[in-house]
């Protein structure tokens, strides 16, 4: 479509927000690169047993936007209160 350009577009996706085992995903697109946020948990035994435990692990991967195509430029584990884009409190 033709139009004005917007300075960023958000995406978001979540596999499950029921399930034990879920992977949230945020992201914003720029004109110059693509960068995702990743939380992941998962239970070590069952939910409904007192024992069980919360696992979560975070991550990004931001790409860069080039003549070429998308550039990987960053991926790596970060702690939570890292992310840009994710709302921690809310989660």
């Amino acid at each position: 479509q033709q139009g004005e350009m917007v300075d960023y577009l958000d995406i978001m996706q979540i596999e499950s927000a029921t399930a034990p085992d879920q992977t949230h995903i945020r992201g914003r697109v720029t004109p110059d690169e693509v960068y995702l946020e990743f939380m992941r948990t998962w239970w070590e035994g069952d939910p409904a047993e007192e024992d069980s435990k919360v696992n979560n692990a975070y991550w990004i991967k931001r790409f860069e936007i080039g003549e070429g195509g998308f550039s990987l430029i960053t991926e790596q584990n970060i702690p939570v209160e890292d992310f840009e884009l994710f709302d921690v409190g809310g989660i």
